[in-house]
């Protein structure tokens, strides 16, 4: 049985509920948390593969020359290391003012760092605007994990984590191709 109390009133779910029944009597409110579940891994899909195609005209904006082949790569690169950094900063955050807030902040960051990288020119801003797209995907990623291991239980969550991953694959592979024919 999975009780939580912060939301649901002390009500019991069943293990065996359906992952759109995640607060009991709710069913708009079990779907939007559901899409708030899954939505990380559609923003780690994006972090992790949008600018894959983009790498050669970033070389190319900032000289083309050996130093900008590298700012290129590392700019690339950059989002893990935000998500590395962001991931276990979101888990002590996540216990010290809760999920929601997290899970909103981090959607926050991605979007506003994320929308910063296409108007930066400097390469030690667009460096730092990556790796805050990281952090932002990082703890999407970690509050989503953490919502999905609050409401859900035995099969609905294993159904609920397996949705996160194969929504993040779902969107890599389109990015990639969308990616490539705007930055082209």
């Amino acid at each position: 049985m999975l009780v939580n109390e912060e939301t649901s009133g002390g009500l019991e779910t069943p293990a065996n509920a359906s992952v759109t029944q995640a607060i009991p009597g709710s069913r708009w409110r079990s779907l939007c948390l559901l899409a708030v579940t899954l939505s990380p891994g559609i923003v780690m899909g994006l972090t992790l593969t949008l600018v894959v195609p983009i790498v050669p005209a970033i070389a190319a904006h900032f000289g083309g020359d050996e130093n900008a082949r590298l700012l290129a790569q590392y700019v690339l690169s950059m989002s893990g290391v935000g998500v590395t950094i962001g991931a276990p900063i979101a888990g002590i955050a996540i216990d010290r003012i809760g999920c929601r807030r997290v899970v909103f902040a981090s959607l926050l960051l991605f979007a506003v760092a994320g929308l910063a990288t296409a108007f930066l020119e400097s390469p030690p801003a667009l460096l730092t605007a990556r790796a805050l797209v990281g952090m932002g995907s990082g703890a999407m990623m970690t509050a989503g994990m953490t919502l999905a291991g609050q409401y859900w239980q035995g099969p609905a969550r294993a159904r609920v984590m397996g949705y996160v991953s194969s929504l993040g694959a779902a969107v890599a592979v389109p990015s990639v191709i969308v990616a490539g024919a705007i930055g082209h």
